[in-house]
């Protein structure tokens, strides 16, 4: 007969929840050590836990029977039949479909990710593509919000149907004025700050790569202007996601923010985040009020850098891959596409064009 064991789980912002729920507490737990690099339970090193029917990162420290911890995994409360990654998600999350109709026809601003939201594969779908123009064509205004680098973003802003685009988890926006032919960037720190940070963030992630075998730094890092990004996922053979999230954590430690994406482990030094800097740029530019916001934004994700976004717009769709997720993510979207990644955001604008009467 399996033993019960208690998991108390705490997030990174310390507002503890609780998960009860029954374990074979010698059976089903796997060890991973990965070095001293954080304090771990009773003095002794720390250990990951992972559940296999998580498939996803439950405790720094494992107790047959007893009590574990955790410092950044948050947790719901589970009953013994509700331990599948999507079981929650299932609960939560309603298929797009269901999204109503007058909800669409207020909708005046798609933000979206990028990574896995409108790309598949590493690749832009002409689907996404195509739906972000017909979009555009359509007067909503499409504003793409994501971890990749300014380099990137100058030429996102330039050359993709869209309003602009917000980079670097937050660090800032970019918005070309086609008439003037300016771009206007706009950062969350100035440039003091800004090289101040850099050569402190480079020695914590090279430490990063140094205790975490197969990772890498972005191909992409060159083009970067305020944060670092460890490749777990993109051009280096996947890592679990229970790696990224050690990445994270380790980044945490160091006293930098840092976020998982499904390809990378973001990192930077300072309090801007893709919610921030997106609220900015609809007040800056589009004079939204926090009200309008409510009622007139959507925003498209897939991953769990997403959930702060989730959070605060109440129209907010995950496309299909989001799912494997669910159970390391503090808030979910509202919906679901059937469609993965760029497939699923096209199933997207085209509910919200046929809503809207512009199909």
């Amino acid at each position: 007969m399996a033993k019960r064991g208690i998991r108390i789980l705490l997030p990174l912002d310390f507002h503890c929840r609780f998960s009860l729920y029954p374990a074979s507490c010698d059976g089903v737990a796997q060890s991973v050590e990965h070095g001293n690099h954080n304090p771990g339970v009773g003095g002794s090193s720390p250990s990951l836990v992972t559940n296999p029917q998580f498939c996803c990162p439950v405790s720094y420290k494992y107790f047959s029977g007893g009590l574990c911890l955790s410092f950044w995994l948050p947790c719901t409360l589970l009953s013994s039949s509700d331990v599948s990654p999507t079981s929650r998600a299932q609960r939560m999350i309603q298929p797009l479909a269901d999204m109503p109709k007058l909800a669409l026809q207020n909708i005046k601003y798609v933000l979206t990710d990028i990574d896995d939201t409108l790309t598949w594969h590493g690749r832009l779908p002409a689907a996404a593509y195509g739906a972000m123009e017909k979009l555009q064509n359509a007067g909503i205004k499409i504003l793409p919000i994501t971890g990749r680098p300014a380099g990137w973003c100058d030429h996102i802003a330039r050359m993709w149907p869209v309003e602009g685009v917000v980079g670097e988890n937050g660090a800032f926006y970019f918005r070309y004025d086609v008439a003037a032919k300016k771009m206007l960037r706009i950062y969350a720190q100035d440039a003091m700050d800004r090289h101040n940070h850099k050569g402190r963030l480079g020695r914590i992630a090279a430490d990063v790569l140094q205790k975490f075998p197969g990772t890498a730094m972005a191909s992409d890092q060159a083009y970067r202007e305020v944060d670092v990004a460890i490749d777990f996922a993109e051009d280096v053979k996947p890592l679990p996601l229970a790696t990224a999230m050690l990445i994270a954590d380790y980044f945490h430690e160091a006293g930098a923010a840092a976020k998982v994406s499904s390809i990378h482990v973001n990192a930077w030094i300072g309090t801007h985040d893709k919610l921030t800097m997106s609220l900015r740029f609809l007040q800056q530019v589009f004079d939204l009020n926090s009200d309008s916001v409510k009622v007139e934004v959507s925003y498209v994700g897939d991953s769990p850098n997403d959930a702060p976004m989730f959070a605060h717009f109440p129209h907010s769709v995950g496309v299909a891959n989001l799912m494997p997720f669910a159970n390391l993510m503090t808030d979910l979207p509202r919906y679901i596409t059937k469609g993965e990644g760029g497939a699923g955001f096209a199933e997207f604008a085209d509910l919200l064009l046929k809503a809207q009467n512009k199909a």
